[in-house]
């Protein structure tokens, strides 16, 4: 403990740490009152700021643009003699992996279906329909491609370039300083800023862990007839919990790249087994079809919120991934501007944005339109295992009507534990150096005993709600960050721009003009 306390920034650790052992705690001594609590809350926080989530991603998608095509996208990260500490193929399976985690291996498959069957009322669809089937696809596109990642680049640019370019503390405090005129935050009022932005972290990650052992649990079930309680949660949890812990104590260079490498290579042979073993021709005609209507109404999808005709489905889906995305972007930023050093703000744009949606446009293409297609052919049998069987359950269901079906669901279930590890290392790095006083752009070493604290924190948060709120009650939790989140967007989306436009920044791309007018007066003059 006494390593801990040398460094530790107290106010950012204490106040999340013991807010989140209550809430656990209450969890534990009173099920039934805590889901109804958080139930409360979440129904409040969307009957009054669901506008909000919609129109700041809207905002920061657009942000995300300008940034790409400003002066500032030509400059680089950390300075004009900055080097890269990743190769580009090292730095993209880091982003992919970290980024993708679980979520989309276990909605993929299961969230089209929920859509299909139970599309919104106020548009008139008919559930099962093929108007129902269209809307489906196109929605989980919106969901999990352009837009969320958006929510993460504009973020990730802003701290990347206060920190590496302008030397600032490492903390989201130093990252809303430009929104307020370069304004210094006092060290308590940046504690503070962090620490509100750490709980929500933890129970973000906490909420993913829940997934992540859900599918492996499923998998366990489907290989080896496993039950899933709390006994077998908790084994899984353990082992988890001792892959990520360890692998992000070797460091960056270390345990994350080999993972991350590992975690792609499966990514591309699942999905390239999936393409052709599946029904191939329709996942590409019905995925250009649904990415068509995705783009088409992109703007009617994104700030779809229910409002006129009182339709509670945007509160149900959309807006509650809006507010998850937002709750994970401050904290998640550090570690993917940190990792963009020596690149320039149009490759972060890219590899944190671009490359990962893209990838996800074609990952649910293959396994959402599949899912889609054999529900639809087979009378709503993968329908029926979602509400008998479970979400976790869909996936390795699709499985079951492809050839080398072990094959498939062993690949599946390696990349399942594989996504959430790499993701955990991330995050759990980043909940340690937030703690961590005194850290600097030549100074970033990890805190291997908050590292260990941590993950084994909310590895026991994960196993105790899912056990009992079950996965529906630690999105809640995790969901209530997103409000407080919204201001913190608003003010690093401000920076950024505000960045976009600053000659300190902008400066080493000046210089690089510069050098090549005189470069080109000079060949001129030679002829």
């Amino acid at each position: 403990m006494k390593m801990l306390n040398n460094s530790l920034r107290p106010i950012v650790f204490w106040p999340s740490f013991l807010v989140a052992s209550g809430i656990v705690v209450v969890n534990l001594i009173d099920e039934a009152s805590f889901a109804a609590g958080a139930t409360a809350i979440n129904n409040v926080i969307m009957a009054n700021f669901a506008w909000a989530f919609s129109l700041l991603t809207f905002i920061i998608t657009l942000i995300a643009g300008y940034l790409f095509f400003s002066k500032v996208g030509d400059v680089k990260i950390g300075g004009k003699d900055a080097t890269p500490m990743l190769t580009k193929w090292k730095w993209f399976t880091i982003t992919l992996s970290t980024t993708l985690s679980a979520g989309v291996l276990f909605w993929s498959t299961a969230e089209p279906l929920y859509y299909l069957h139970q599309p919104p009322e106020s548009l008139g669809l008919t559930p099962g329909s093929f108007q129902a089937a269209l809307f489906s696809l196109s929605t989980v596109l919106m969901h999990w491609t352009y837009a969320p990642y958006a929510i993460y680049a504009v973020p990730s640019v802003c701290f990347a370039l206060v920190f590496f370019n302008l030397k600032k503390p490492y903390s989201l405090a130093s990252t809303i300083e430009p929104a307020l005129g370069h304004r210094k935050i006092g060290d308590k009022g940046a504690q503070i800023l962090d620490s509100a932005c750490l709980f929500t972290l933890i129970f973000g990650m906490a909420a993913t862990m829940g997934t992540s052992i859900l599918i492996l649990m499923g998998g366990l079930n489907y290989f080896f007839d496993i039950p899933t309680n709390g006994f077998t949660m908790g084994i899984t949890v353990i082992v988890i919990t001792a892959s990520f812990v360890g692998s992000a104590v070797t460091g960056l260079h270390k345990g994350i790249t080999i993972l991350a490498k590992w975690n792609s290579i499966g990514l591309f042979a699942i999905a390239t087994l999936m393409l052709f073993a599946g029904p191939t021709l329709f996942q590409f005609a019905f995925g250009v079809e649904a990415f068509g209507q995705f783009l088409t109404n992109f703007i009617n999808k994104l700030t779809f919120t229910g409002a006129a005709s009182g339709d509670q489905w945007p509160k149900w889906w959309s807006l509650y991934y809006w507010a998850i995305w937002m709750a994970w972007a401050p904290l998640s930023a550090l570690f993917l501007g940190y990792i963009a050093r020596g690149y320039t703000v149009k490759q972060l744009i890219i590899m944190t944005m671009l490359l990962p949606a893209s990838f996800t446009v074609l990952w649910m293409w293959i396994f959402g339109g599949t899912a889609i297609k054999w529900d639809m052919d087979s009378n709503n049998a993968l329908y029926d295992v979602l509400q008998n069987q479970g979400v976790e359950n869909v996936l390795y269901s699709v499985f079951d009507k492809l050839p080398a079906t072990s094959l498939l669901a062993g690949v599946m279930l390696l990349v399942a534990f594989l996504s959430f590890v790499t993701s955990a290392h991330s995050n759990a790095l980043v909940m340690s150096q937030i703690c961590t006083r005194g850290l600097s752009a030549d100074n970033l070493k990890a805190n291997k005993p908050l590292i260990v604290m941590w993950g084994s924190f909310v590895a026991f948060i994960s196993w105790a709600m899912i056990s009992f709120a079950g996965i529906d009650g630690i999105k809640m939790v995790s969901n209530l960050g997103g409000v407080f989140a919204i201001l913190v967007l608003v003010l690093m989306s401000a920076s950024a721009v505000s960045l976009a436009n600053d000659p300190r920044i902008l400066k080493d791309r000046i210089i690089r003009d510069y050098e090549k007018e005189a470069a080109a007066l000079h060949t001129q003059t030679s002829k």
